[in-house]
């Protein structure tokens, strides 16, 4: 059983527990297995591994409801006797929904069966004798003359719960998260009641048609029973609304609970509590963070705490408790249309209604500015030509050697006319920002919560009202993500037994030392130094760059084959590689006095100190050369500030990534300002080009193998 205690859990356990997560709640989105993943009828979904391409969810949903949908059945077909398909309406992983109208003149909604049949229809025969006003009626299955079976569903025409939440991304007024809630709260008491575990309740499955909520999609739900509630081997649901010991394989009412806790906070802020880039990182604050819900008051703030505890044990044990917490029930008369309403509010004056505080931030909306703007966009147009096939690999090196020529003949100028522009920019940036941001503010707002509010009793509606759980919106399955593909490429190489990684880290160590003799031989040649035939008067210099880099990009190189199977610990890999910075200063230095040369500067204008301080006396001698301790400075801090070992990550965008050195040939540049060192940042380049040239890299036809790869596992699983 999980509790609070999974913060404490070794490191490993803990992304064991993740990983299950992943292998099982990842393929909902494909329509695997047991899994209650999203079907047609519901919104398209994002999740926060798709926000890396900087979309919302809203932007995700327009975007899906603009593509064209294409059915297996036009208007007037009648694939199954006594039903006439209208329209097609959306597409989930088990097949299509229709809408559709019966012989007698009956609107409902037909959902063909095309996958996973067995997993589809037992859900629905569990359900077909469930009737609540707050729950989607499911008719019958039929089978047309080919055998293909099909689900006759009430047909829904309102908007769903995500709909109302997009259209309030800093919360829902309380008057309708109240009526929301109280709905959702009846459909799933009567579940429970029944014996039943709803497991895939989110935004995306509630509907309201005529003022009347609705919950949708329970046709893959689970009876509860003491001897299956760990027999679980699949996880469901989606990650946002996923309760921890869905990972492993325990579920019963309390995932259900945790679910409408998370859709309450979503409701109240309009987001969600748990959120990240990845699934991984969702997952993981499921299992180990708490939620924030210091901006909430009482009641909401300890209601929305306890139905997300960790311990299943620690939640509400039932609906009706979470309901009576929100001051929404008293008392509990058994039965399956019980009907949350505090038995004293018949009496009641309505307007001496007890009243609870919500507070929620107000986003400010504060333009972005224009030089700024056009700058970004100006980089994400060149960094996406530098990555197309159009320019090929020889060609990125000839320009980065030209690149680096240009900053060694003018770097100087081209550094003083930067460090102007900077400054103009910065109070160019100050009278625009008083001109245009001071005065919005990003005040909380705060809404008086009618705890006790007026209760609309759900009605039953009409025989032909009673409407499927079909959306107007189409979705489609979510294609294998980036991050999936990353991971899987990850535990791969985790897998590697030691005799190969050795074998690859030798080839690539000696990779570098070749890329970096190149490379340090052409900087020679272009004329950094005067060259004559005697070999003694660059022969040291020759040797001091190449030695040093070299030892630079072997200590990258040997670090990120370690790290190379996880995106791991940033803190601790930047303080790893500040140690690494201080062995290649120090390395420098010595190599430097055992040649018996002193190294002479590039930059045109920057010479070293030109006075002497206390402070740098300490790093300098009398006649500004530098000493021990500023060689380990400059190197520290340049390996410790940069992300040095993601030129060696195999999952790298390209081979030779030319904005990240250029980022190291900048920073190297900037830092000289402020500790000079001979050809510090020539160093620092070299190392940077050899290791992308010599560290391993997953291509796009290997990564769209993984790709294929994930996609027939998922296939497998569902067969």
């Amino acid at each position: 059983m999980l509790t609070q205690a999974n913060r404490d859990l070794p490191e490993a356990a803990l992304r064991q527990l993740g990983n299950n997560f992943v292998k099982r709640g990842a393929d909902q989105n494909q329509g695997s297995g047991e899994l209650n993943r999203e079907e047609s009828m519901q919104n398209f979904e994002p999740n926060a591994d798709e926000r890396e391409f900087g979309a919302t969810v809203a932007d995700h949903n327009a975007d899906i409801r603009k593509r064209p949908m294409k059915f297996a059945y036009a208007s007037g077909s009648q694939p199954l006797a006594g039903f006439t398909i209208k329209r097609g309406v959306g597409f989930g992983g088990f097949g299509d929904v229709y809408y559709a109208t019966s012989d007698a003149g009956k609107e409902v909604a037909l959902k063909r069966i095309q996958r996973n049949l067995d997993v589809e229809l037992r859900g629905v025969r569990q359900c077909l004798n469930l009737k609540h006003p707050n729950l989607v009626s499911l008719y019958d299955i039929r089978y047309d003359d080919e055998g293909q079976a099909w689900v006759v569903m009430e047909y829904v025409s309102g908007e769903s719960l995500q709909d109302v939440i997009e259209r309030n991304p800093n919360g829902m007024p309380v008057d309708q998260v109240v009526s929301w809630f109280r709905g959702l709260a009846e459909g799933v008491a009567y579940l429970h009641d029944n014996g039943i575990v709803h497991r895939d309740l989110k935004p995306g499955n509630i509907f309201v048609d005529s003022s009347l909520v609705k919950i949708g999609d329970y046709g893959l739900a689970k009876f509860i029973s003491c001897s299956r509630r760990s027999g679980q081997t699949e996880s469901v649901g989606t990650f946002h609304y996923m309760a921890p010991e869905i990972g492993l394989g325990r579920y019963g009412k309390e995932i259900d609970i945790y679910a409408m806790g998370i859709m309450l906070f979503e409701m109240l802020t309009g987001r969600v509590p748990y959120d990240g880039e990845s699934s991984q990182e969702i997952i993981m604050k499921h299992l180990t963070a708490e939620p924030d819900v210091s901006m909430l008051a009482e009641p909401y703030r300890s209601v929305i705490a306890k139905s997300l505890n960790k311990d299943p044990e620690k939640r509400y044990r039932s609906v009706l408790d979470m309901a009576n917490g929100l001051g929404l029930a008293s008392g509990a008369n058994p039965g399956p249309q019980q009907v949350f309403v505090n038995q004293n509010l018949n009496t009641a004056d309505k307007n001496s209604a007890v009243t609870a505080q919500v507070v929620a931030p107000a986003v400010a909306s504060i333009p972005e500015e224009p030089i700024a703007k056009a700058v970004r966009e100006l980089l994400t147009k060149a960094n996406a030509k530098w990555n197309s096939p159009e320019i090929n690999f020889p060609a990125k090196i000839c320009f980065v050697i030209c690149f680096v020529l240009i900053m060694m003949s003018v770097g100087g100028p081209l550094l003083g006319f930067a460090f102007v522009a900077a400054g103009v920019y910065a109070v160019y940036y100050v009278v625009w920002y008083l001109l245009n941001a001071i005065g919005v503010d990003a005040p909380t707002r705060t809404v008086d919560v009618p705890v006790n509010a007026e209760v609309v009793t759900p009605v039953a509606p009409k025989p032909d009202e009673r409407l499927a759980p079909a959306v107007k919106r189409a979705r489609r399955p979510k294609p294998i993500n980036k991050q999936q593909i990353a991971f899987e490429v990850r535990q791969s190489l985790g897998q590697q037994s030691l005799l190969r990684k050795a074998r690859d880290l030798t080839g690539s160590m000696l990779m570098a030392a070749a890329v970096v003799s190149v490379v340090c031989v052409l900087t020679m040649l272009i004329g950094i130094q005067n060259l004559d035939t005697a070999i003694y008067s660059w022969g040291p210099n020759y040797a001091w760059m190449t030695l040093s880099s070299v030892v630079a990009a072997w200590s990258i190189l040997l670090l990120s084959k370690f790290w190379e199977k996880t995106s791991g610990d940033q803190a601790l890999r930047r303080f790893l590689m500040l140690t690494v910075g201080l062995g290649v200063g120090a390395f420098s230095f010595f190599l430097a006095r055992v040649l018996m040369f002193s190294p002479g500067f590039v930059l045109t204008g920057i010479e070293g100190p030109l006075q002497l301080t206390e402070t740098n006396r300490l790093l300098y001698n009398l006649d500004g050369t530098p000493d021990l301790l500023a060689y380990m400075a400059y190197f520290g801090t340049l390996f410790g500030g940069l992300r040095m070992w993601l030129h060696a990550d195999p999952l790298r965008a390209s081979r030779l990534r030319f904005f990240s050195t250029l980022i190291v040939i900048g920073a190297g540049i900037l830092l000289h300002t402020v500790l000079p060192i001979p050809k510090g940042f020539l160093i620092a380049a070299t190392t940077a080009i050899a290791v992308q040239l010599s560290s391993p890299w997953i291509d796009n036809d290997e990564r769209y193998l993984v790709k294929k790869k994930l996609e027939q596992r998922q296939l497998e699983m569902t067969s």
